[in-house]
């Protein structure tokens, strides 16, 4: 399935000769254009190894285009010489719920609000199925990330979109902290 991504456009050298003006510029283009709900912005061994600092990069992003205060960036260190697939993805899950969900007193406030947090060896089937049984017990499910819908084989009408369809909305991550309890699913987790 089509997976829309956009790039700062780093190469070798720009990143070598430091290239933090393009992350900011990239970001301000993607706000631009797509408008998203949220950016992730996850780093390589390239920009790792030149020593890009992407959380000041985004108070610099931050500062310099309060007109996209609205857009939420999630940064995430994930250099490719350092782990795999699997703490790479831990590293993004832990990072957006550190930028996306406030901390809170209010916990198990929403008493039938189950958060799930899904490992990268789920498919969009495993999480369906996961639903169905929080569902089936009368609890309602917050799957954090929800490739359900996004990645479940169905195509759209229009031939291309900038943004990810389906997903766990912006707003029930926010709601995370008052749930009753938090399923972690996927051993590669555990160490998160």
């Amino acid at each position: 399935e089509p997976i829309p991504l956009q790039t700062t456009a780093m190469d070798q050298i720009s990143t070598v000769m430091n290239a933090d003006e393009n992350v900011i510029e990239g970001l301000k283009s993607i706000c631009e254009k797509s408008q998203p709900e949220i950016i992730g912005l996850p780093t390589t061994s390239l920009s790792e190894a030149q020593g890009s600092d992407i959380k000041r990069l985004v108070r610099e992003f931050r500062a310099k285009y309060p007109q996209h205060a609205s857009i939420a960036v999630v940064p995430v260190n994930t250099p490719d010489y350092g782990g795999c697939l699997e703490s790479g993805f831990a590293l993004a899950l832990e990072a957006i719920v550190e930028v996306l969900v406030p901390e809170t007193r209010h916990a198990g406030r929403r008493r039938k609000q189950v958060n799930v947090l899904a490992s990268s060896m789920l498919t969009s089937g495993d999480i369906e199925a996961i639903k169905d049984w929080i569902e089936g017990f009368g609890l309602r499910p917050v799957v954090l990330p929800d490739i359900g819908d996004s990645l479940d084989g169905h195509l759209v009408d229009s031939e291309y979109t900038p943004l990810t369809l389906g997903g766990t909305p912006r707003s029930e991550i926010e709601t995370m902290g008052e749930s009753v309890a938090t399923l972690v699913i996927g051993r590669s987790l555990s160490t998160r």
